[in-house]
């Protein structure tokens, strides 16, 4: 459970925000993932990176209990996390992201490098833009939210994606019964589906470049994707050397895999020079 729970309104959008630790110590921002919400890094929060820190976690717009915009984009969702680094955090203040929140992570740092003294990403699967790829748009595609008749079943409907074993049953339900929502007809999810594909390749790797702060990265050792090499190119786009950590045992999902070892593998990341919250 959080200490301290509020809303924040941001360029019209209501956001829902969670917080531990008190105001005016060193501040550490969470950003979730795609279709997530806070309660993903709950588990995260272990004594030792509480330890004389001040934490606040968010729900993105469109995304858990904050409200929607009528278009969803790096800019916005980066504008967001300056807001929060002022109204509950503190600046400047470290800014952490899982998966795609670490794209937003990102653009946070790129956009406003005045609030974001330190980057930290956690599994984000950073990627040499490819004209031979091409440029399409990263992530999940936009489909219309299913309707399920009770809660119950919405709750067992809960997927991951990308999928994954699971290893805490438990958790997993724990995050899907705060991903639902009632809705006319029965249940659904609280995202909205047009938060789908925000970002690109070259987008991503044109805001690292234009990031100025030191930068972390900490990634799952099982995951298929993102690896030490990862954040090599990271090091590479940005420009400056990028301290990193695996979490053994942890796949893509690592926040839900091994919670507490992403937490003190976060706090001893932080503990390096220059990353330091």
């Amino acid at each position: 459970m959080a200490e301290e729970l509020g809303d924040l309104e941001v360029g019209g959008a209501r956001l829902r925000w969670a917080a531990w630790g008190e105001r005016g110590l060193p501040a550490l921002v969470l950003v979730h993932g795609a279709r997530a919400h806070w309660g993903w890094w709950t588990r995260c929060l272990t004594p030792e990176l509480r330890a004389g820190r001040r934490i606040v976690a968010f729900d993105l717009s469109g995304h858990g209990d904050s409200g929607r915009r009528p278009a969803y984009g790096a800019a916005a969702w980066a504008d967001e996390v300056a807001a929060v680094i002022d109204g509950c955090a503190g600046a400047p203040a470290t800014v952490a992201g899982h998966s795609m929140g670490g794209f937003v992570a990102i653009a946070a740092a790129a956009t406003h490098p005045e609030q974001v003294r330190a980057l930290v990403l956690l599994d984000a699967l950073v990627r040499r833009p490819d004209p031979v790829r091409g440029n399409e748009p990263r992530g999940m595609e936009r489909r219309p939210l299913r309707v399920y008749p009770d809660r119950e079943t919405a709750i067992g409907s809960f997927r991951l994606v990308p999928a994954q074993p699971v290893l805490d049953p438990g958790l997993l339900r724990e995050i899907a019964a705060a991903s639902v929502r009632p809705c006319a007809g029965g249940w659904t999810w609280k995202f909205d589906p047009a938060v789908a594909q925000r970002f690109d390749d070259d987008s991503i790797a044109a805001n690292l470049a234009r990031v100025r702060c030191p930068i972390g990265y900490l990634y799952g050792e099982l995951s298929p994707d993102s690896t030490a090499r990862t954040a090599d190119l990271v090091a590479e786009l940005a420009g400056r050397p990028v301290a990193r950590r695996g979490v053994p045992g942890a796949n893509h999902h690592l926040l839900l895999d091994r919670p507490a070892a992403v937490g003190d593998g976060l706090a001893r990341l932080l503990a390096q020079p220059g990353l330091g919250a």
